[in-house]
């Protein structure tokens, strides 16, 4: 069976930390209900949703701000056909109103940062940044995937197979091993062994979602 391995990495001359934050976001608890990891596997409690806080000036279709590949309404409903596959609304909470394009790097001729470049560095732009109440207006509703964890599944079974996959853009950081037993991607078109693991025919309903300036991919032959 064939699946695609996919994970969030940076690209050189294209995206770095600041592309990556305002692109993806970062997920956090919910200040108000607070108790829960960010993101959420398949049987896991529900209660408290997943929050994101991105740039409020993009939405691309799909998006990672944690374990959990996030999609817009045009991609779940694509997905409904799979009547295995399970979401969980998404919070956004903070939207600010900054954004560079792969490619652009001009943030770093900022005179502000260029005087005091620790302070204005690029990986905690979503925590300087205030949100801007108008860009809620147009947000989209955000739902997470929910993937079942391929090590919790696999616990007890006498018959396990160590699934290896790289993604070479990531380099070392890229090296990936999970648990696997018979039948789990048939049963679960979208498992977690590391990275979310997506079945190929799920996979090709979706693809076009990616932006691969922000995403890597490997097939997985099982």
């Amino acid at each position: 069976m064939r699946a695609i391995a996919v994970e969030t990495c940076l690209k050189k001359g294209k995206t770095d930390v600041l592309h990556h934050y305002l692109f993806h976001g970062i997920a956090h608890e919910d200040e108000n209900r607070p108790g829960t990891s960010p993101g959420h596997f398949l049987g896991d409690d529900l209660k408290i949703p997943t929050v994101v806080d991105k740039s409020g000036l993009i939405f691309p279709r799909i998006i990672k701000p944690c374990k959990s590949l996030v999609v817009d309404s045009v991609i779940k409903k694509r997905l409904e056909k799979f009547g295995e596959v399970q979401v969980s609304p998404v919070k956004l909470g903070k939207l600010v109103a900054s954004w560079f394009p792969a490619g652009d790097f001009s943030y770093y001729d900022n005179p502000s940062f260029l005087k005091d470049p620790y302070t204005f560095r690029s990986d905690l732009i979503l925590e300087r940044l205030p949100d801007t109440p108008s860009l809620h207006k147009n947000a989209p509703n955000y739902f997470e995937l929910l993937s079942v964890n391929s090590f919790r599944a696999a616990q007890g079974t006498s018959k396990l197979i160590s699934i290896h996959f790289e993604f070479p853009e990531k380099g070392l950081l890229g090296v990936n091993d999970f648990d696997y037993c018979s039948g789990m991607l048939e049963k679960y078109p979208i498992i977690w062994g590391c990275a979310p693991i997506i079945r190929q025919d799920v996979f090709d309903q979706i693809w076009d979602g990616f932006d691969w300036d922000f995403f890597a991919m490997t097939e997985i032959i099982i």
